[in-house]
């Protein structure tokens, strides 16, 4: 999983290339089963990683959107 620097990073040659200033106001983990080790470790990692602009909720591998 990318780091919040990599995410940074990413923005920073945004601004750079497209002169627009970018910044996460939110991530919304979708397709997500809570039933899975590996999917519950990735919102575990997300959690530490993006705490601060992780969504309340996720939507799980059951709904569309």
């Amino acid at each position: 999983m990318p780091s919040r620097q990599a995410r940074r990073d990413d923005f920073a040659r945004m601004h750079e290339t497209l002169g627009v200033e970018i910044e996460l106001a939110m991530l919304l983990p979708n397709e997500v089963d809570v039933r899975t080790t590996a999917d519950q470790a990735f919102l575990d990692a997300l959690a530490e990683e993006f705490g601060d602009v992780l969504a309340p909720a996720h939507v799980p591998r059951s709904k569309d959107i």
